[in-house]
């Protein structure tokens, strides 16, 4: 309605007046406003229900009880070979199937200190029973483990790979 306003004004027969514009913005925001506040308070006892839900929480030991029991049930059944991390999740390869499992690399390090292995990149950890071969290509190294796959080694990792062929 506005723009039809805003090109009559340009028509010869009309007299020449001030561009309505501005009165119409006005005149419809107030109520646009009052139902934007009316929405909020209509929504005000829901949202107080999910603050109320989030501070009542511990997200720590939600996620330690969880999580890491799941590896840690893993890790007494099976043979891991491997552990990768993949955005929000932890790609957990043993001999006979794969697991994903919520959780970072850091919170898990501490349950995968009982297995004999390494973390030689800040995304794997691998068991040192399964490395079979090192290749070195230029300046980087990589570890062929037994179930074929390939995991890179961090440049600052080497160290434990030097070991490892002694």
């Amino acid at each position: 309605m506005a723009g039809e306003l805003h090109w009559l004004k340009f028509t010869p027969l009309l007299p020449k007046e001030q561009d309505p514009f501005f009165e119409f913005i006005f005149f419809v925001a107030q109520p646009v406003f009052a139902a934007g506040c009316l929405t909020l308070l209509s929504q005000t006892n829901a949202i107080q229900k999910y603050v109320d839900f989030l501070q009542n929480r511990d997200l720590r030991q939600a996620k330690d009880k969880g999580d890491l029991a799941e590896l840690n049930s893993i890790l007494r059944q099976h043979a891991v070979l491997r552990v990768s991390a993949q955005d929000h999740y932890l790609e957990v390869v043993c001999a006979d199937q794969k697991f994903l499992v919520r959780g970072r690399m850091t919170d898990v390090m501490s349950v995968l200190a009982q297995c004999e292995g390494v973390q030689i990149h800040r995304s794997h950890w691998v068991a040192n029973r399964h490395v079979k071969q090192i290749r070195r290509s230029g300046r980087g190294t990589k570890l062929l483990l037994s179930d074929g796959t390939e995991v890179p080694v961090a440049k600052s990792r080497n160290q434990w790979v030097s070991q490892l062929s002694e």
